[in-house]
């Protein structure tokens, strides 16, 4: 797949993902993060490179493993010192992985990839024993699940045992252990402490006080000069003992970063060096505001609903008609037997197929701070159209406003308007709060690549969105994108535009002004009637 079109149907991955974990995934903000329920993705650039993507995925699945198989609760609890809970990430990030990999397949070629690309590198040659020690229990992980990692995991350690053999030999049975039988977060913690008192035994047991220097007697010369061996042999495991005495000590700050925090840093990253306009963002979901519709605007949206609905019933009956076909088999058809003087043989009655609407239709409605003097009018559009379309058999409806209340998705953070907030869902029964208030800028492309997401899941084999608006977008590339991919996979997207020509320089030949309510019926006739009946619009 083009990596540009992977990235672009990223929204949809992560909102398949999401409900294939059972989490919440959202796009959008400064960086890449999980709070341990939602996984963040940054607004990574349009133009990413493969890699980027691919690192982008992996890191959905790597901390949708996370919020599946570990029990932080269990780790909080436990208290781990930087290198316990150092230890501990190493053996968990295999153990999440080979758990998700079980479960969803496709997730295990991501792990594995991700290992190759982050671990399947040249040895550094002047590398300290603490950073070889380290890094030869994250190869012997990571090799249990990845086989291309085994050369390198015993490279290292046969460089190890030169070095530390006494360690070495200690430690690889508690390994050996940990690829039997590792079931949850707990036994992860009951290893990674296990490893590290390991490591400090050997220390305490290496670098105690030096002997008293004494000078030997004469009795002693032969035993000493045989020991020379042993000694030297001692005196090697203090240096190596030396090295590693401080690696107990070291903040989580001076140790290597786990796969997690490299994936992070790495989007993070690019999302920093990305123009701010050549993004893709995606709005996040916040409750906002919805007032009844009085009795009065009720009443004034009744003459243009009856009108709307009645055209666009008009298109939808010979849509739906069930047409009688003629053929060679079937019910006799009395009416048709003067075709056999002209030895035509087609005297059967067929019933063909009925022609059903089978759609989803979806509003997206702009109330932004510059639609203030126009919100009534604005308010008895939307609901002026989905109260004739709620009448029309076989089509799903829904209606999202944008933006929603803004939030911060990050504390540090400032609030952001990149939000929705949903007024109909598909299937609810209408209702009469679609009176808004204006407020915000115009998420309008993160508001689509939003109601890409909502649809995508929908049984409905056409799926329409439609644009309620009168001003351009906050971020032109992005809602661009974001309609192209629409239109890429499926999707059909109409824009109404609100006493503003702006949307026809979005979607030409796909859009309609109206200046007042009484203009909508025609508007929609021409939009709608097409898109329903499947008719190119002219």
């Amino acid at each position: 797949m083009n990596s540009n079109h992977f990235l672009r149907s990223l929204p949809l991955v992560a909102s398949a993902l999401g409900r294939k974990y059972g989490l919440e995934v959202i796009i959008g903000g400064d960086k890449a993060a999980t709070n341990g329920r939602r996984i963040f993705l940054p607004s990574l650039p349009l133009d990413s490179p493969p890699e980027l993507v691919a690192l982008a995925r992996g890191f959905l699945d790597h901390e949708a493993a996370h919020i599946r198989a570990t029990n932080f609760r269990q780790i909080k609890a436990a208290k781990l010192s930087a290198l316990e809970f150092h230890v501990f990430n190493i053996i968990e990030d295999w153990r999440v992985e080979k758990v998700l990999g079980e479960i969803f397949p496709g997730c295990r070629s991501n792990f594995d990839w991700l290992a190759r690309h982050f671990f399947d590198k040249a040895p550094e040659p002047d590398a300290q024993l603490d950073h070889d020690l380290l890094n030869w229990l994250l190869l012997e992980a990571r090799s249990w699940s990845v086989p291309e990692l085994r050369p390198r995991a015993e490279a290292l350690r046969l460089k190890l045992e030169v070095e530390v053999p006494v360690l070495i030999a200690s430690l690889g049975p508690i390994m050996d252990e940990v690829r039997a039988a590792c079931p949850n977060s707990q036994s992860v913690i009951s290893f990674a402490r296990r490893i590290v008192e390991v490591i400090k035994d050997y220390v305490n047991n290496n670098c105690g006080s030096e002997a008293e220097s004494s000078a030997p007697g004469e009795d002693e010369l032969s035993t000493s000069c045989d020991n020379d061996h042993s000694n030297n042999e001692s005196e090697n495991e203090q240096g190596t003992a030396s090295a590693l005495k401080s690696l107990l000590t070291k903040p989580a700050g001076e140790l290597p970063a786990g796969l997690g925090q490299e994936l992070e840093g790495i989007l993070t990253a690019a999302k920093a060096a990305a123009g701010e306009n050549h993004q893709l963002r995606v709005a996040q979901v916040c409750p906002r505001e919805l007032g009844e519709l009085s009795p009065l605007a009720l009443a004034e949206t009744n003459t243009t609903t009856l009108a709307l609905k009645r055209r666009l019933q008009s298109l939808l009956q010979a849509a739906t008609l069930k047409k009688i076909r003629l053929g060679h088999r079937g019910r006799l058809d009395n009416g048709q037997l003067h075709r056999v003087f002209v030895n035509d043989s087609k005297l059967f009655r067929r019933s063909g197929l009925r022609i059903g609407l089978d759609s989803a239709v979806h509003l997206l409605i702009d109330a932004s701070g510059s639609m203030g003097g126009q919100m009534t009018f604005v308010s008895a559009t939307a609901y002026s159209l989905c109260s004739a379309l709620s009448k029309v058999p076989g089509l799903s409806l829904g209606a999202t406003v944008f933006p929603g209340r803004p939030t911060r998705r990050y504390k540090e953070r400032e609030l952001s308007w990149e939000t929705v907030s949903p007024i109909l869902s598909h299937g609810q029964t209408l209702h009469h709060k679609f009176q808004l208030t204006a407020e915000g800028s115009t998420p309008m492309g993160e508001a689509v690549w939003w109601a890409l997401q909502e649809m995508s899941p929908l049984k409905q084999n056409r799926k329409i969105i439609l644009i309620l608006t009168d001003g351009e977008p906050d971020y032109i590339d992005n809602t661009k994108t974001a309609i192209a991919e629409a239109t890429r996979l499926g999707f059909e997207v109409y824009g109404l535009g609100l006493d503003s020509n702006d949307i026809k320089k979005l979607l030409p030949g796909r859009s309609a002004v109206i200046r007042q309510l009484a203009d909508l019926p025609q508007a929609m006739f021409g939009l709608l009637g097409a898109a329903i009946t499947g008719k190119e619009s002219s």
